[in-house]
């Protein structure tokens, strides 16, 4: 359907002669809208696409003031958030609506017109997001309201679809998007180290011994070396019973957030957040609430703004140190003054989830400091497993270690869920208990790649430094800079921004928005593991596309 807009001046019989002439020339009229302003009448007419052009054809010929076809029409679902799924959608383009109106209720369905600033980049987003051979309806009606509430920016949909469209025109792409250090098998170097590799085959050696389901915890003895590991990096009360054993950290945030997040209850997030906490505290219908990390205090949290935010209905207060986006370390002083906060303000069973699973990954020359190592009353949950250290995310192991809980409520509750997908993979669980276990006599496995590490995010940033009209604080851990644009352009967002970039140079970078900042400020997140020769490369292109907005 597409929409008409007619003037005419206002009489009695204006509407009636309109749906006659169209009914005599065998157009159906699909919605209409009028408005009585100064003397005259704005009609809207709703027609099908096949139709449009033969109304246009009859009103002008009765002498009406006729514009072309205007807006998009879009048929919703008739349930919540679905105006703001377009409305968000659009923003994060760029596209600014300049109005809406409603112009049909079916069961089930209402019909809804947006009038915007750029009407083709506009059908072009419809296109691509909304149902194949249905792109009047952005929606599925059948699919949950959460699935589209959800975001996750790192593997964004719109901008997958491009890279396999350049993919299939032959582009030669570089993709800084994902911090993976095993990407395009084993290209950037980095791998699973040798001697955990050597308990992994020992283990598929040893038989039939492992192939079976696991406790739904984690196996008690990797729970123990789990344990062991944390006391020895300061957290004197860990003990096996408090360790939760996961298929990767992503899965058991997911099982934590179903646990204590729900209508009513809120999360605390940094600004920029880790997109997985802000998308599973909506998916479970919680509040995600945010404090900031302050770009010119090298990311350190506004503490303040935790204080202001918490309240009797807080869940938990996440904290990612080092930190994902940033790749910057949250100091001990700031990690003290949370849990004071937490202590002062909070409900008694309000969490910190201490995201620390880059710990083994700081080239700062400063020692990493747990969380848990600094409290011994507030709760505390301590993030880790084998994707970062290890250098092995597709091995899927992550795991919880629960500190000062006031009772076992929470932790009774996650095993409960646990237990509905049986156990995490028995096997790697054995070779990595074995491997945390022998950690210490193989470090100089681990100083290679920490130089590697030290050397590539070293050099973006110099690369970075180098370009006019980019800003970045040096990371000091994990394998991302958080870069901010301040040339200006034909961008009106981040997204715009990343999308040109991408078509244009063919480098895939993650927009600032994604990780929840305000896409006016055009931050955007690159990963460091590449070699010098790719970043290189990649730079270069990043340079060349943003000279002619440099002054």
């Amino acid at each position: 359907m597409q929409i008409l807009t007619v003037l005419a001046e206002n009489r009695i019989d204006l509407v009636a002669d309109v749906c006659t002439v169209l009914g005599e020339a065998h157009v159906n009229i699909e919605s209409a809208s009028f408005e009585a302003v100064d003397g005259h009448v704005i009609m809207r007419i709703g027609v099908k696409d096949e139709q449009i052009a033969r109304a246009r054809e009859v009103l002008l010929q009765m002498g009406f003031n006729v514009t072309p076809p205007e807006g998009i029409v879009i048929e919703l679902p008739n349930k919540p958030n679905q105006l703001a799924s377009v409305a968000k959608l659009f923003a994060e383009n760029g596209i600014s609506i300049k109005s809406t109106s409603q112009l049909v209720v079916t069961p089930g369905f209402a019909t809804v017109l947006f009038v915007v600033d750029n009407q083709e980049k506009a059908q072009e987003l419809i296109a691509k997001h909304f149902a194949p051979g249905k792109q009047e309806k952005i929606l599925l009606a059948h699919i949950a309201d959460r699935v589209w509430n959800a975001n996750y920016a790192i593997r964004d949909q719109q901008i997958t679809l491009k890279v396999a469209e350049l993919k299939k025109q032959g582009r030669n792409l570089i993709e800084l998007n994902i911090g993976d250090p095993g990407a395009y098998n084993g290209l950037y170097g980095f791998q699973m180290p040798p001697h955990f590799k050597k308990e992994l085959v020992e283990v598929i050696n040893e038989g039939g011994a492992f192939d079976g389901y696991a406790d739904e915890q984690g196996e008690p003895y990797l729970r123990e070396v789990i344990a062991k590991d944390s006391k020895e990096r300061g957290i004197l009360d860990a003990s096996q019973e408090k360790v939760v054993v996961g298929n990767g950290l992503s899965e058991l945030i997911d099982y934590l957030m179903g646990v204590i997040v729900g209508p009513g209850r809120n999360v605390i997030l940094s600004k920029p957040d880790y997109p997985l906490y802000t998308a599973r505290v909506n998916w479970y219908g919680g509040q995600a609430r945010y404090y900031s990390l302050d770009p010119k205090n090298n990311w350190e949290p506004v503490i303040e703004e935790i204080e202001r935010q918490i309240d009797e209905n807080t869940a938990a207060i996440v904290v990612i140190s080092p930190h994902n986006p940033t790749g910057t370390c949250i100091s001990t002083e700031s990690l003290r003054a949370i849990i004071d906060v937490v202590e002062k303000k909070a409900s008694k069973d309000t969490l910190i989830i201490s995201d620390e699973i880059y710990h083994r990954l700081r080239f700062d020359g400063k020692a990493h400091t747990p969380m848990a190592s600094l409290s011994s009353t507030v709760p505390i949950v301590t993030l880790d497993g084998i994707s970062k250290g290890f250098y092995s995310p597709g091995w899927r192991l992550g795991h919880m270690l629960f500190s000062n809980l006031n009772d076992d409520t929470v932790l009774k509750a996650l095993l409960k869920v646990c237990s509905f997908r049986l156990s995490a993979n028995k096997a790697v669980q054995t070779a990595y208990s074995r491997a945390l276990n022998d950690y210490a006599n193989n470090t100089p496995e681990y100083a290679f790649s920490m130089k590697n590490l030290k050397e590539r995010a070293g050099y973006t940033v110099k690369r970075l430094d180098e370009i006019p009209g980019i800003e970045c604080i040096p990371p000091e851990a994990a394998f991302y800079a958080f870069p901010r644009l301040t040339a200006t352009g034909r961008w009106k967002s981040d997204k715009d921004f990343i999308l040109d970039l991408l078509e244009t140079e063919g480098v895939r970078v993650v927009n600032g928005s994604g990780f929840g900042m305000n896409p006016q400020e055009m931050f955007f997140r690159v990963v460091t593991l590449p070699s010098i020769e790719v970043q290189e490369e990649a730079y270069t292109r990043l340079q060349r596309f943003l000279k002619p907005h440099v002054r």
